[in-house]
Formats: C-alpha cells, sequence, structure tokens
C-alpha cells in the first residue's frame, strides 16, 4: 500500500490550458490588492495522493479555469514537503491553520478569510460530472460567504442573535477556522440552540457542523460528548457514528501516547512500553464501550498498527501482541453490524492497513498469512481496489509464492492503469512484479 523572491509574478503554465496559477505568495497578494478579487489558495503536500490528482486532472481543465479566473487569483503553495516547499509555505500553512492537504483557501486581498474548503473531490477523471458539479457548489457557497460576510459580520457584532443570523455567522466561523471568532460564535450558537431538537429545526445537517465545530473548539467538543446519547436517540445509527467516530479517534491516539509517556516516567523497561501502554488503553476504552460501541475496534486498530511499528529488544513480544491485537480487531469489527458502503471502504483500509504493516515488518510465515486472510477479506468489501491488491502481492512475494504474487501484483497494475493512476504510484508494485518474476 503506497501511500523566487524579487520576482513580480511566477506564473504556473504546465498546459496549454486550463489554470494559470501564482506560486509567489507575495506576487499574488500584490496582484489581488491591484485587481480588488480574492485569492483562491490550494496549499497542497508534494506527497499528497488527492493533491496531485486534482493538479491533474481538475486544474488543467478549461471549466475549472472558468470557475476561478473570472473571481479570483489563484495561488498554489506546497506545505509540509521538506525542499519542496513554498518559499514561505509552511508560514502560510501556520497563519491558516492549515491541517489537512489539500485545503482551499478564500482570502479577501487584505488575507482575511472568508471561505475554506478542506479536501478535493475525486472521481474518475476530471471530466467527471460529480467532481465538476462538487466544484462549481463549492465556488458558489464561497462567493456567497464573501459578498455576504461584511454585512453579517456587522450585524452579529451589533449584536443581533436571531436564529438565522447566528447560525449563518456560526457555519462561516467553522468553514473559515477563524479562531478570533470561533469562540464567539460558538457560544452565541448554544445560547440560541440550546438544544439539538432546536438547531435541527433549522439546520437539517447540523449534526456535521457540530463535529466540525468539535474538532476545532474543545468547549464544543465537551458539549457534543455531553449530549451524545441524546443525538443517538435522534439520529440514524451510522451518521451518529459517524459524528462521534472522528472525536474518538483523536483521543484515542493522543490517550495511546499518553501511556506511552507514563510508563516512560514510571522507567519500565522499554521493551515492555509499547506492549503496556496498549494495554493500559484497552483498559480506560473498555469504559466507553457501552457509549460507544465502536471504540474498542479503534484502539485495538490502532495498538496493532503502533507495535507491528515497533522496533527493538521486544521486537517478538511486539509481533505477539500486534498479532493478538490484529485477530481481536478483525472478530470484533464483526459483531459491530453489517457494514454499509462507506463502513465497507473503512473495514477495507483498516485491514489493509494492518497486512501492510506485517508485511513492512514481519518475517514470521503464520503471521504472513494470517496478514493474507485479512486482505483477502479487505478485497471482499473494496474488490477492485488496487493498493490492496499490491498488498496481497507484496505477501505471497515475501512468503516466495511466485505464482501468486505474478497474478495478484498483476491485478493490482492492471487496475492502477484502469483508473488512470499515475505510473509514479505504482512504480514499486511494477518493481516488485519483476523481482517476483524473478523468483525460483
Amino acid at each position: 500500500m503506497r501511500t523566487l523572491g524579487g520576482m513580480a509574478l511566477i506564473v504556473s503554465l504546465g498546459w496549454a490550458q486550463g489554470l494559470k496559477y501564482l506560486t509567489d505568495i507575495d506576487a499574488a497578494f500584490q496582484q489581488a490588492k491591484k485587481t480588488k478579487k480574492p485569492l483562491w489558495v490550494m496549499v497542497s503536500a508534494t506527497w499528497c495522493g488527492p493533491c496531485r490528482w486534482t493538479e491533474k486532472e481538475v486544474l488543467k481543465r478549461q471549466w475549472f479555469d472558468s470557475l476561478i479566473s473570472p473571481h479570483f487569483v489563484p495561488l498554489k503553495v506546497y506545505a509540509a514537503s521538506d525542499e519542496e516547499n513554498t518559499p514561505k509555505g509552511e508560514e502560510f500553512a501556520d497563519k491558516y491553520q492549515v491541517r489537512a492537504f489539500p485545503t482551499f483557501l478564500f482570502l479577501y486581498p487584505n488575507g482575511e478569510i472568508f471561505y475554506r474548503m478542506e479536501g478535493a473531490p475525486t472521481g474518475k477523471d476530471g471530466d467527471d460530472p460529480k467532481v465538476r458539479q462538487e466544484w462549481q457548489e463549492s465556488i458558489q457557497k464561497a462567493l456567497a460567504y464573501k459578498a455576504e460576510l461584511p454585512a453579517l459580520r456587522q450585524k452579529f457584532e451589533k449584536g443581533d442573535r436571531s436564529p438565522e443570523i447566528v447560525r449563518r455567522y456560526f457555519i462561516w466561523a467553522i468553514k473559515a477556522a477563524d479562531s478570533a471568532t470561533f469562540h464567539k460564535a460558538w457560544e452565541a450558537y448554544l445560547a440560541v440552540f440550546p438544544s439539538p431538537r432546536l438547531a435541527w429545526l433549522y439546520e437539517p445537517e447540523a449534526y456535521r457542523y457540530l463535529l466540525e465545530a468539535a474538532l476545532r473548539l474543545p468547549a464544543a467538543k465537551t458539549y457534543a460528548l455531553e449530549i451524545a446519547d441524546t443525538l443517538r436517540n435522534l439520529l440514524p445509527p451510522k451518521i451518529w457514528e459517524g459524528l462521534y467516530r472522528p472525536l474518538l479517534e483523536r483521543d484515542i491516539s493522543r490517550l495511546l501516547f499518553r501511556e506511552i509517556n507514563l510508563c516512560r516516567m514510571q522507567k519500565l523497561p522499554e521493551a515492555q512500553i509499547p506492549v503496556r501502554a496498549a494495554q493500559n488503553t484497552l483498559a480506560q476504552v473498555k469504559k466507553l464501550q457501552e457509549r460507544f460501541p465502536f471504540a474498542e475496534a479503534m484502539v485495538l486498530l490502532k495498538a496493532a498498527e503502533m507495535l507491528l511499528g515497533s522496533k527493538g529488544d521486544g521486537e517478538n513480544q511486539y509481533q505477539q501482541a500486534a498479532f493478538l491485537y490484529a485477530l481481536q480487531y478483525v472478530a470484533t469489527v464483526k459483531t459491530i453490524g453489517p457494514p454499509d458502503v462507506d463502513e465497507r471502504r473503512r473495514l477495507a483500509d483498516h485491514l489493509n492497513s494492518i497486512a501492510w504493516e506485517v508485511y513492512e515488518n514481519v518475517d514470521d510465515p503464520a503471521f504472513l498469512w494470517a496478514a493474507v486472510s485479512w486482505t483477502k477479506e479487505a478485497l471482499s468489501y473494496e474488490p477492485e481496489d488496487w493498493p490492496i491488491w499490491d498488498t496481497l502481492g507484496a505477501l505471497y512475494y515475501k512468503l516466495k509464492r511466485k505464482k501468486e504474487a505474478i497474478e495478484a501484483l498483476s491485478k493490482a497494475i492492471a487496475l492502477a492503469k484502469a483508473q488512470k493512476v499515475s505510473e509514479d504510484e505504482y512504480k514499486a508494485t511494477l518493481e516488485l512484479l519483476q523481482k517476483a518474476e524473478a523468483l525460483e
């Protein structure tokens, strides 16, 4: 599973047609002030798959240029990419609290944010109607906020607490991730909509905004956890789980690393720390099981991945514990309920992730064969997923099963080509196929 200073303008002319964006931050702001146009900024990382797909499939399309160029000064910034960072790119990403790639920022010429979009729509290719429609809707929303925000903010700051003003201002604060106003917006929202039922009357998808708020604001997270049982009676099970899974996932990761630090403070032997930390985390999370049935499975998954990646004197002990947790994870997820489409995708990703960790870190044939079974189960959920076939082929290669390795790796490459994946992304698969063909 393979997951220039001093110049007036720097313009990318990578394609004869399509979006012509700037790559110099200062020059882009100068042009925005001169033309009185806001900025559209794509913040990317060179290793980010969705970023590369968007650059290749969307930015070069004429329809996308017609969406952006009339209204915005386009700028592309690379961050978290070491020497390939855009000059001042890391500082730019920190200033605007970029936490995912790609993130699209919509800024007034003075740098004030009025809209934010995290993640990019993807599809068959850049002409996929679904991709085009999602981009059109996002740009329309951004332009609507650009036009509405000055009057909306003025009303809010003057004390207008009517439900519609508060709702719109709160949604803007979330989308913009503007920390200066977010606390005020949340307090006003909770005062006007003190119960979930009331919030739902004004916004049918209020739970989505609650999740976004809870991921950014501790007070909103505390509130969301307090009303979890109430919301469980109001929302369909999968929507309720989709709200609370991201909140618990972040907490579980922090809890796991906190336990590691506590074990080190207790001066336990280094070889014992990862296993002890996983055990302690599981013991604490069991208390959440009654309210959040998926919590234990999340810990088992993270513990298995952590232990598989651990190295040192306790390597065998780590692998034995990881094997046990991985088996428990597979058994646990099967008891939660039949998976829907989203759950099938998530289970496939998780099973593939564990299996790939096994391939990279374990030589024990028993564990490798178990990973083969998990990969096959992942394929039962997502049979056209080329990275899962890649993992299966890699495991067979490590087990020296030449025929099976060649078949799985060839299938991965064929799927990648059919899905128009960049050859750079499956280059390692091609190389492994050559090695598999050379097996005796």
